[in-house]
């Protein structure tokens, strides 16, 4: 596999919480960050491929999807599927490997459940049958 080195994030970055209806504040970095490490220990290969952005790129994306799954969950107005399709359709654009997307999603879903975000565990095991069922 060749390295295809990118440059770190930019644009909008993730929330590093989510308010939630009732107004708690749902702090994400943390988890995304703990699922990210998780993920890369698991998957050494992006490391060598993406080049040393890749632990920022993961924990940007993955802070981005657990807002959009804990919003979902607490009935706020977004559409986890609908988020999610989004960034399958730029992540495969830019050929990244979607069955590594859904096993980050399921590492996410374990921290979810971890910190006691269970809705948003769901959406996001959702999520990761979601793009395995896509890309079959």
């Amino acid at each position: 596999m060749s390295e295809r080195a990118v440059a770190p994030p930019s644009g909008q970055g993730p929330p590093d919480e989510v308010r939630l209806r009732d107004g708690t504040a749902v702090a994400l970095a943390g988890a995304a960050a703990t699922a990210s490490d998780r993920h890369l220990a698991r998957h050494p290969e992006e490391l060598a491929r993406y080049g040393p952005h890749t632990s920022a790129w993961c924990r940007h994306d993955l802070q981005w999807l657990l807002s959009w799954a804990v919003q979902d969950a607490d009935g706020q107005l977004v559409d986890f599927p609908t988020q999610l399709d989004w960034l399958v359709r730029v992540l495969d654009a830019r050929g990244y490997p979607l069955a590594s997307l859904a096993d980050a999603l399921d590492e996410l879903a374990g921290v979810a459940v971890e910190s006691g975000l269970d809705g948003a565990a769901h959406r996001l095991r959702a999520g990761a049958e979601r793009v395995r069922q896509a890309t079959a």
